[in-house]
């Protein structure tokens, strides 16, 4: 088993239901259908088995209690027909079955990036979110913690055998712990419980939360009350020498971070202790009357007025 991070992240929208769930102390485990890649949580399955070997296919599973309430009387799993159509519709029947089981399940997925540029806008609303910092040194259930696993980033959806679903659940997690190499910016650690879908209490704890550059003060003030008042503070903001997040904690006295939200993070004209308002809605409008020929709108370029 992969040795879990020193930190693991979660990245949050600007929703007030994720305050409202961590205020309460819990964190939600999503079904494997309410996940955002449509090939997440996949196996495939060969259920083209020669004629001869599908019964014994289909007797196996059923004896070892996978299929889903096969042991009982009348199931029609422990119906083997004569017919070769017939057994291999069981035989489907009974696969479908086996990756069933998979959506019993329920995920909460976490990064060992906290800093991740593309995290912070698809998981962070464009900046305007948070992400919370687990410290797994300090777990708040080890049953919890001794659940996560790390996500493999592959080209191609896993591929198994029923004899390998009836014989190692360690199969379930090959489907759950497997994704698009697409995907591997993430770095993607994920828990996982059993049933689908639920509200289970923070894993670990809390000791960072890093804020959004456009995250307002409505919002941080919301996940503080949520998150308690013991824990380190961060601003998420873009650095001004290169592509990447970087975590400012107000020290230095540079006003980034306004009230609501606006900021002003990239290398500026002007020093920043001068400002006295980073953004006024006078000016906003200005710029936009300023490029509006460029856009639809407009004309041509000798639109724009000196």
């Amino acid at each position: 088993m992969s040795e879990l991070p020193r930190y693991l992240y979660k990245y949050y929208s600007d929703n007030k239901q994720n305050t409202d769930v961590l205020a309460d102390g819990k964190v939600f485990y999503a079904h494997p259908l309410l996940l955002n890649d449509p090939f997440d949580c996949q196996l495939k399955v060969n259920t083209l088995l020669p004629e001869d070997e599908i019964p014994k296919a289909i007797e196996q599973a059923i004896q070892d209690g996978l299929a889903l309430g096969a042991k009982k009387k009348g199931h029609p799993l422990r119906t083997l027909h004569s017919n070769t159509l017939s057994l291999q519709l069981t035989y489907d029947h009974l696969v479908q079955d086996l990756l069933g089981l998979i959506f019993n399940l329920a995920i909460f997925s976490t990064s060992d990036d906290g800093q991740n540029p593309l995290m912070w806008s698809h998981y962070a609303s464009s900046y305007k979110g948070f992400v919370v910092r687990f410290d797994t040194l300090e777990p708040n259930s080890k049953k919890l913690a001794d659940l996560f696993r790390p996500v493999n980033y592959k080209e191609e959806i896993p591929a198994v055998t029923l004899e390998e679903i009836a014989s190692d659940e360690k199969t379930y997690f090959s489907a759950l712990l497997t994704k698009s190499i697409g995907w591997s910016y993430e770095r993607e650690w994920r828990g996982i419980v059993s049933p689908g879908s639920a509200l289970v209490p923070i894993p670990f704890k809390i000791d960072q939360v890093y804020f959004g550059f456009r995250a307002k003060e409505e919002l941080r003030k919301r996940a503080m009350v949520s998150l308690g008042n013991d824990i380190e503070v961060f601003y998420a903001i873009p650095d001004t020498d290169k592509f990447k997040v970087k975590l400012y904690n107000g020290s230095d006295g540079y006003r980034y971070i306004h009230p609501e939200g606006i900021v002003f993070p990239f290398r500026p004209r002007m020093n920043y202790n001068t400002v006295s308002h980073p953004v006024t809605q006078e000016s906003s409008s200005k710029f936009f009357e300023s490029i509006k020929p460029f856009t639809k709108y407009g004309k041509n370029e000798n639109d724009i007025k000196p």
